[in-house]
């Protein structure tokens, strides 16, 4: 049987966020720590959650992604480069804004899979 990318992909991000459902516990709203990472996807004018997450290690931002869009009831949609193009019905384009991203403060102009962040980082995904 012949699977397309597109359920590869589908596939891969829901293995991925499962994986971390059971690896990565403690995703809270306290303030971080120097052990935690901080995520943010920020709607622009329309609200915005912060998360924040015990990390060990460096993890890929989008598998943080997958993570917080399972527990934000954050639908993400992505490009074959993993890049978001609509989260939580949030679509690249509407209102002449798009979905970026940061780490640290400095916006990524690569794909989020290419990225890796880890305790005390802080990664926003912002609607801009």
């Amino acid at each position: 049987m012949k699977t397309n990318k597109k359920e590869k992909i589908i596939l891969l991000a829901f293995l991925t966020a499962v994986i971390l459902v059971i690896l990565i516990s403690g995703w809270g709203s306290k303030k971080a720590d120097k052990n935690e990472l901080v995520f943010i996807i920020d709607y622009g004018n329309s609200g915005k959650q912060a998360l924040q997450v015990p990390l060990a290690g460096k993890k890929r931002v989008w598998n943080l992604l997958q993570q917080a869009a399972l527990l934000t009831d954050a639908k993400v949609e992505a490009d074959n480069n993993f890049t978001p193009v609509k989260i939580k019905g949030f679509l690249n384009g509407t209102g002449g804004k798009h979905w970026v991203f940061y780490l640290n403060g400095i916006k990524q102009d690569i794909s989020p899979y290419d990225v890796y962040a880890g305790p005390a980082d802080k990664v926003v995904f912002r609607f801009q």
